[in-house]
Parts: C-alpha cells; structure tokens; sequence
C-alpha cells in the first residue's frame, strides 16, 4: 500500500491578503498546489503528496472578510458521506487564546454557503492530496472562490447609516423589497447586532418571512444565550411583540404606523 508522503513548507504555501492592497480578488487551491507536485515529481517521490496552504486575510476597522465560493470540490470521507477528512478538507479557523485552531471542515462536491469574519481576521488552511482519492465523478479537485473585504455586512439594501449594521428603508424610494441577515445565505457573524428601520409615507409596513432560522431556544430570553429578533413600533423595545428565534415557517408581521423597527 502506498504511504502519503507529506510536504508543506509554510512559507512557500502561505498566502496573505491584505485590505490596504486589494478589496476583493480571486484565489484558489491550484495557485499554491503547483510549486508542491512539481517538487515532489522533482524528487522522484513515488507516493501521494499531502499539502498544506494557508489562506490569511487581514482587513481594517470596521470592515469584514466575506468569501464566496464558485467552484469546490473535495472529496468526502467516503462515497455518499458528508464526513470530512482532516487532512483532505479546507479547514475554517477561529482564534482561540491566540491560536488559531479548526472550527470547521469543509468537503464534498457542492459549493458551501458563503463564509464571514467576526473580526478583522480570516483564517482558511486547504489540507490536500495529489493525486486525489475521488469519492464522486467530479473531475476538479480543490476549490476557487471570491474574497471581499466589506464595510455593508453582505447587506445590499436598503441604506446603511455609518459602518454599523444599521440600515434604513423608506417607501419614498421604494414600497417592496427584499432585506436579509448579514451575509445571508451563509452564517451571520458572532457577536453582531443589527437594526433595520422602516419608514412610510402613508402606509403601514408589512414584513414576510420566506426563511427564518435564528440561533436559539424556548423564549429566546437573555437567560438562555439565544440569538434573537425583535420587532418594534418605537425605537425602543414594543411589549406588543415576543421575541422570536430558532427555525420557524413563513410568518408575516405588520406595523401598528408608518414606523417599524426589526
């Protein structure tokens, strides 16, 4: 049986990303694998090559680090599993008592939902093997994705008010519209708060929820570290409204004015 042979030489395989140069741009696994194969094809080396290349974003106050991927696909554990292999996956880490340590996985043959930072840092570290194992009939190894260094949290809509999460919606400019959670469809960020206020002219506001899935359980109460919305016909907390979490059908809610706050 042929034993891996492992080759990483950090800084030949380490790329870092810095919002002072570029905003966004475009990286992927085979930028950094080539420098590898051809060493080890070099050194004669009869075996499988595993890899390692690091990706480090690092952006300024108050922006965020937001990536898309286009193209992915890493084998899983096995045929028809979505179990990751540690040494065969892209790995998401967080900064855990100064060190940065995996909080994620990610594999398989369909592009994962959109990732984004807490912080001001983002760290990615692609695992590999050449030549892969495949476990499906996709023909590309690796991955190919977008990096964005965002002020607007992944939000689109509406109009923010400074570098907070704070966005405003006027039926002046426009009476319909969609909104949604920072960097929807993926994960919000931790430790975030946002407001979206509406303003009518003349009309009411009516909210309609096609997706709703928020962190948290029973009451959503403070006691219980829920994430949570909170719907209000004043700037202030509306004793009218409960809060809501966890995963819920459609539900629509309405403004009792021409003022609603979410």
């Amino acid at each position: 049986m042929m034993k891996p042979f492992f080759f990483s030489l950090a800084e030949h395989c380490r790329q870092t990303y810095d919002s002072r140069v570029n905003k966004s741009g475009i990286f992927e696994s085979n930028q950094l694998l080539g420098s590898f194969i051809g060493t080890a094809i070099n050194k004669n080396i009869d075996s499988a090559v595993v890899v390692q290349c690091r990706y480090e974003f690092e952006s300024e106050k108050p922006e965020r680090i937001q990536i898309k991927f286009h193209d992915f696909n890493i084998p899983t554990e096995r045929e028809n599993s979505s179990s990751c292999l540690d040494e065969d996956a892209l790995h998401v880490l967080g900064e855990v008592r100064g060190k940065y340590q995996t909080q994620e996985l990610l594999c398989g043959a369909f592009l994962p939902k959109p990732l984004m930072s807490s912080g001001q840092n983002l760290h990615l570290q692609f695992v590999g093997k050449y030549p892969p194992k495949m476990t499906n009939k996709v023909q590309y190894y690796g991955f190919r994705a977008e990096y964005r260094f965002l002020t607007n949290f992944g939000i689109t809509s509406g109009v923010q008010q400074g570098n907070e999460c704070n966005f405003v919606y006027n039926s002046s400019e426009r009476i319909t519209g969609l909104f949604h959670s920072p960097n929807f469809p993926g994960y919000y960020p931790e430790n975030v708060v946002c407001n979206y206020y509406f303003y009518g002219v003349d009309e009411r506001i009516v909210l309609r929820f096609t997706y709703f899935d928020v962190e948290g359980i029973s009451t959503c109460e403070h006691q219980t570290a829920s994430d949570y919305v909170e719907f209000s016909n004043f700037m202030t907390t509306d004793r009218k409204f409960t809060r809501h979490c966890g995963k819920l059908p459609d539900f629509e809610v309405r403004s009792d004015g021409r003022f609603f706050r979410f």
